[in-house]
């Protein structure tokens, strides 16, 4: 049977094998409370985010706009 091609968020995948990580596919949400420590706690789960899904090229930007966004 010949190898087929699929195409996912515009780049081709090879059946078998994982997708590679794309931020356009994710979405998550969290909760937190009005306090001094939300910032830091977005942060950290932003972190924490992105390495799981092998995005760390993306983190440092990331982090900044979630910093200013909970801020």
């Amino acid at each position: 049977m010949p190898a087929s091609l699929t195409t996912c968020h515009g780049q081709a995948s090879i059946p078998d094998r994982p997708a590679p990580p794309v931020p356009e596919g994710l979405s998550y949400s969290l909760t937190l409370p009005a306090a001094p420590q939300s910032p830091g706690i977005a942060r950290a789960a932003t972190r924490t985010i992105l390495r799981a899904h092998g995005l760390e090229g993306i983190t440092e930007a990331s982090v900044q706009v979630m910093s200013e966004l909970v801020t």
